[in-house]
């Protein structure tokens, strides 16, 4: 009975201790990508040719490059930290940037004992307000103070799905390691962080699990959007949502 009780628990501690270790490296990085924006910024300023011992003039990356790169770590040390101190004690363990050959990164898989399974996507458009609309099957920006709606492209639903479907196909191993473990339930989750809003839409396009409710977007498959600041009320929800189907 001691080793069934105590298997678990060791589990859990290893997959703390490891969440932490992922946690620092990310924390890591931003420190150095930081201080790379600084050192182009004075390179730039000054027309010095080197101003950390890392970087020369002539292999200086696109500031841009860097500032987008800091921009995406925030937002993964945010959204990691608070998944991290959540659900560490149920055993939660994170993959953030898993290579999908053909697209972009998938910014962060999480996966809990009892196999549940989500893939989450962080993206901003600071003072803007994302709306879905049905008839285009579209997920649209509306910017503080301009007129009218623009379409998001490249669309982050389909490009959500065809992560999912590679991830399934070249990492069984993240799932359990055998094709039925490959098709087990996945939740895909769209973040909107760095203060983008997500627009009030018809009551049907939104489910509720007990006080909370989310909305809901069906195109190749299902995806939830919500505001970077519910993660962690969401994949609670989403939790009780498959202990009941289990059930």
């Amino acid at each position: 009975m001691s080793a069934m009780t105590l298997e678990p628990t060791q589990s859990t501690a290893n997959n703390t201790q490891n969440n932490r270790e992922i946690l620092r490296q990310l924390e890591q990085e931003q420190a150095l990508v930081e201080a790379s924006c600084y050192g182009v910024s004075g390179a730039m300023a000054s027309g010095v040719g080197f101003i950390l011992p890392w970087l020369t003039l002539g292999s200086l990356p696109a500031l841009h490059v860097l500032l987008n790169r800091l921009k995406k770590l925030g937002q993964l040390i945010r959204v990691v930290t608070a998944i991290v101190n959540a659900f560490e004690t149920e055993g939660v363990e994170i993959f953030p940037r898993l290579e999908a050959p053909g697209y972009q990164p998938i910014d962060l898989f999480i996966r809990f004992p009892d196999k549940e399974f989500l893939l989450i996507s962080i993206r901003s458009f600071s003072s803007s307000t994302i709306v879905y609309n049905e008839k285009l099957e579209a997920l649209q920006i509306r910017r503080r103070g301009r007129k009218g709606l623009y379409i998001w492209r490249p669309d982050p639903l389909t490009e959500l799905s065809e992560q999912e479907q590679v991830l399934r196909k070249t990492r069984r191993d993240l799932f359990g390691g055998s094709s039925r473990d490959s098709r087990r339930p996945l939740g895909k989750v769209l973040v909107m962080s760095e203060g983008t809003n997500v627009d009030e839409h018809s009551a049907h396009l939104y489910r509720s699990v007990e006080t909370q409710k989310w909305l809901t977007v069906k195109k190749r498959g299902t995806t939830t959007v919500v505001k970077e600041d519910q993660i962690t009320a969401f994949i609670r929800t989403y939790l009780i949502e498959q202990k009941a189907n289990k059930a």
